[in-house]
């Protein structure tokens, strides 16, 4: 197992879905809280919130569910925040649905696809429609449990090899339409922002 895994202590076939970054309003992660709350979901299903923000505090106390939703602290490196995130199986891109937000390309986006990592999305507008063209998320609506319930069921049961085959999609698609247009040194720049630096 990896540096996530034996932080969290497991080491059988759970499944980790992990947010790493700021913890705010713009986030919209209730609804993930909501949904792991529940026991709709199957024991294996992990969420992994790291980072600080506005709204950590009330999501830790919205949270029931303390043996499979996980709050970590920050991270104080590039690397080391990028090795967690390796360790996950699917990364969280959340946003809440307002004006703005439609029209918001999160560097979180440009990082995960930079990372070859398969993602699970609630996003608007056109962060949607670039995770779509990727092929590398498992979408849904923002603000709904039920939305975040129905996407970590449908990861649940996909295979290894399709997880891999989402990152590698993803990962030629940020070759193709972003690595050029910002420079190799946007991977870094987003991480930074992950790790909530300016």
């Amino acid at each position: 197992s990896g540096i996530l895994r034996r932080e969290l202590r497991l080491d059988g076939d759970e499944v980790i879905f992990m947010l790493s970054g700021n913890l705010g309003f713009a986030q919209g992660l209730a609804s993930w809280i909501d949904a792991f709350n529940t026991s709709d979901l199957p024991s294996r299903a992990h969420l992994v919130l790291q980072g600080e923000g506005s709204d950590r505090r009330a999501l830790q106390a919205r949270t029931e569910r303390f043996d499979r939703i996980h709050f970590l602290d920050a991270q104080d490196s590039v690397s080391a925040a990028t090795e967690f995130m390796r360790d996950a199986d699917y990364l969280i891109v959340s946003l809440v649905d307002t004006e703005l937000s439609r029209k918001t390309m999160p560097s979180k986006i440009q990082s995960n696809l930079a990372l070859g990592m398969p993602m699970a999305a609630t996003v608007p507008g056109e962060a949607a429609r670039v995770l779509a063209d990727s092929g590398a998320a498992i979408l849904g609506l923002p603000g709904s449990a039920k939305e975040v319930r129905r996407i970590v069921s449908a990861a649940m049961v996909e295979s290894q090899d399709m997880r891999r085959l989402r990152g590698q999609s993803g990962h030629a698609y940020y070759l193709e339409h972003m690595s050029q247009a910002r420079g190799h040194g946007i991977l870094r720049d987003a991480v930074e922002v992950a790790l909530g630096r300016p």
